[in-house]
């Protein structure tokens, strides 16, 4: 079945490619990061478009930007029932631009998507398996081999926007069933048990950065440290480091 326009429109706050939008400014299919020489190429441009020093930060911050293909194909499984393809071949993404920020709206070539109501717990690894293990991991790997990037930064990029994701879906849903499925989805999310769905991993390689939030004074708020520097502070010229960055929260303790 198709995404309806009420899911298209759920999923558009977290950077959904709606078709019916005209303006294509760049396309860029995932899969050009299955090749070295092509995932290089597009690094590259990247790298300029955002400005980046140097290749390491430009591939950084690129996965911080990867995340929310994650974020909205966990979305649908999760709030929509609906499990979307996201397989490297039918991912692209479309160039777009806030503030002279780059931020990429992702693309489903394919938006077909299977009621996941018929057997989730299935689906749900299925699913899994598909959007990390075959190819997130792949993207990683590819990223990790030509920028020397280690790949706990990448996974923390990418786990810091989940959690954000499901805490928020936590705290907007008080709904008693609603809110204990949104539980149960973010308990698989955290499980080591779910290893070998993220890759060749012996432990979740998310579970090691959710860590408990803490007070600071400063911002007035509980921020979740985070263990890696992301390096986005290297993108501004001033070196303003994100409020969870640990360097930066250091110095506040």
């Amino acid at each position: 079945m198709k995404l309806s326009q009420h899911d298209i429109a759920k999923l558009k706050p977290y950077r959904f490619f709606d078709h019916t939008n005209p303006l294509v400014v760049k396309e860029t299919f995932a899969s050009v990061f299955n090749d070295e020489r092509q995932a290089l190429i597009e690094l590259e441009r990247v790298c300029e478009v955002m400005n980046a020093p140097d290749l390491k930060v430009a591939a950084s911050i690129f996965m911080k930007r990867y995340a929310f293909l994650p974020v909205i194909t966990l979305y649908s499984m999760t709030m929509l029932k609906k499990k979307l393809n996201p397989s490297i071949q039918n991912i692209s993404f479309i160039d777009s631009f806030e503030n002279d920020m780059w931020l990429p709206s992702i693309k489903f070539q394919s938006m077909s998507s299977i009621d996941m109501d018929t057997d989730y717990p299935h689906l749900r690894e299925k699913l899994y398996r598909e959007l990390f293990a075959q190819h997130i991991y792949g993207v990683m790997d590819t990223l990790s081999r030509v920028t020397k990037l280690s790949k706990l930064i990448m996974w923390e990029n990418i786990g810091i926007y989940l959690f954000w994701l499901y805490e928020s879906l936590l705290e907007e849903n008080k709904d008693p069933m609603i809110h204990r499925l949104i539980t149960e989805d973010f308990h698989f999310l955290l499980d080591d048990q779910n290893a070998k769905l993220f890759g060749p991993y012996n432990h979740n390689p998310l579970k090691r950065y959710f860590h408990e939030k803490r007070y600071f004074q400063q911002y007035d708020a509980h921020v979740r440290v985070r263990s890696t520097c992301c390096f986005s502070y290297r993108l501004d010229e001033k070196e303003n480091r994100c409020k969870t960055c640990p360097q930066a929260c250091k110095k506040l303790r």
